[in-house]
């Protein structure tokens, strides 16, 4: 694209051109964006992320330790680090790789903290930490004031660099490196040209994952981690409306949630029933009766679940006033009889 940007630290007519930059949205002209699916507190912080295909990673510095995680923040299970302050963290799908400013070495190790191998980069480095397929990328000072990221391949030579403002965490998403910085996030060439810049989810962004459909962002100070959705302006979207027969009955849960999707997004219902009611079915663009159904958004749609008292019929039941006129009837029948059973006596 036109913007090829290469920001160095204070250069302050580079960095103008690098917020104009950041207006143009996308390659391709349409503007990007980033939608909040779903995010959890995460008590140890997590400076930086890495995605191993099922699990998140997550690297603690204050405690030299490394947390595996799901992605509804439970920890699985915790390591010392094997380096001194670790930092940015990557998955090459076998292994870990974890950078260590203290010792200005990245290194690759087992799920359980076991070193495999390790090298020594040019200079002490940042937080981030990335893997293409084929080699790492790394944040780091070459010359102060000069910060690079840094391509190295597994045994530490050095394939390119480009200029980049202060940042911390980094992520791959197939095609391009995404990196967080202090006023935002990036999605970069492996030039260090801006293809799109977007706003954080929170104030403080530093660790990103990227899971094959979803960034993850974690927040070192709030103590947070976000799973957000990248769509643009043009994407077609289509709405979801629920509606509860009745309105008291019962609950129903959107994964993901929010009722404004991308085309395309396939949508979790899961219905809970109220105390005394039970779960009926789905109607409108649903059907079934099980409690959990998905839909897929190619279009508006529009889903009723319905649910009913638990113990009554299906229908609408026999109304209290029959009941209460039928007891009354059988009690003015029954004085009767016993009227004219006082006559003959």
């Amino acid at each position: 694209m036109a913007l090829g940007v290469r920001l160095r630290k204070g250069t302050l007519l580079i960095a103008l051109v690098l917020l104009i930059g950041l207006g143009t949205g996308s390659a391709s002209g349409a503007t990007e964006r980033l939608e909040e699916v779903s995010s959890f507190s995460f008590d140890y912080r997590g400076v930086d992320l890495a995605w191993d295909g099922e699990y998140l990673w997550a690297t603690d510095p204050n405690e030299d330790k490394i947390y595996k995680l799901d992605t509804s923040g439970n920890v699985l299970s915790s390591f010392d680090s094997p380096n001194v302050v670790p930092r940015g963290i990557t998955w090459d799908g076998e292994h870990l790789w974890v950078n260590s400013s203290s010792r200005r070495r990245i290194y690759e190790i087992d799920t359980s903290g076991n070193v495999i191998s390790s090298f020594t980069t040019i200079d002490a480095h940042y937080d981030g930490l990335a893997w293409d397929g084929e080699h790492l990328w790394n944040n780091e000072t070459i010359e102060l004031p000069d910060l690079k990221i840094v391509e190295y391949d597994t045994t530490g030579n050095v394939v390119s660099s480009f200029d980049f403002t202060p940042s911390s965490g980094m992520t791959w998403d197939g095609e391009y490196l995404w990196v967080a910085a202090s006023d935002g996030i990036y999605k970069l060439d492996t030039s260090g040209n801006v293809i799109s810049s977007f706003d954080p989810p929170s104030a403080y962004p530093s660790g990103l994952a990227w899971d094959g459909e979803h960034l993850w962002v974690s927040d070192v100070v709030e103590g947070r981690i976000y799973q957000l959705r990248v769509t643009t302006d043009n994407e077609a979207q289509f709405s979801l409306n629920v509606s509860l027969d009745p309105p008291e009955g019962g609950s129903v849960t959107l994964d993901p949630p929010g009722g404004t999707y991308p085309e395309g997004t396939v949508v979790t219902l899961t219905a809970a029933p109220a105390e005394n009611y039970g779960f009926a079915g789905w109607s409108g663009d649903a059907s079934g009766t099980s409690s959990t159904i998905t839909v897929t958004m190619d279009s508006d749609k529009s889903v009723t679940a319905h649910f009913v008292k638990v113990g009554e019929p299906e229908g609408e039941g026999v109304p209290l006033s029959w009941i209460a006129a039928g007891a009354g009837a059988v009690i003015a029948l029954l004085a009767v009889l016993l009227y004219l059973k006082r006559l003959r006596e």
